[in-house]
């Protein structure tokens, strides 16, 4: 297998020097190791600070502030729009749907909200968003992920209330 030639999609992609011969993306910081350039869904906290100090609005400036810089700031472009996408408006949605008054509603508008931005962001980045992938594992594998980044950023407003 790996003196097998590489297929067209792969010969076109970069490959990195510490990669193995992997060919590299534009998300290859969320496959390194652990701790290393993994703080995207970190960046969640901050909108969601906003949003229970200064209300929905600052929750809006905050994200579109960041979303702003880490486009022209950061050098894995990948990243930044990983959480302009979803990450970081996440917690502003999240405001608004944790006011409905059926669980139902409300988890559903969450996945749907989940979905919608996971499907513009495949679509937007065919290639980039895990291509090897079929469609079905990627939306499974990211709606679980998805519910695990809803139950931390609900654990960290409860502990940002507490301040």
């Amino acid at each position: 297998m790996l003196n097998e030639a590489p297929d067209q999609n792969q010969a076109d992609r970069p490959v990195r020097p510490d990669s193995g011969g992997q060919s590299g993306s534009a998300l290859d910081g969320l496959r390194g190791p652990v701790g290393a350039d993994r703080s995207d869904g970190g960046g969640g906290l901050f909108p969601m600070a906003a949003v229970l100090e200064g209300g929905r609005n600052a929750g809006l400036l905050s994200w579109g502030a960041s979303s702003l810089l880490g486009l022209i700031l950061l050098p894995n472009k990948g990243l930044a729009l990983l959480y302009g996408m979803f990450l970081g408006l996440y917690p502003v949605a999240k405001s608004y749907l944790e006011r409905l008054s059926k669980p139902v509603l409300e988890w559903g508008g969450k996945l749907l909200f989940f979905l919608l931005a996971l499907s513009v962001g495949r679509s937007a980045l065919h290639l980039l968003l895990f291509p090897e992938l079929p469609a079905v594992l990627v939306y499974l594998g990211g709606s679980a992920v998805f519910l695990a980044y809803d139950f931390g950023l609900s654990q960290m407003a409860v502990r940002l209330n507490k301040f």
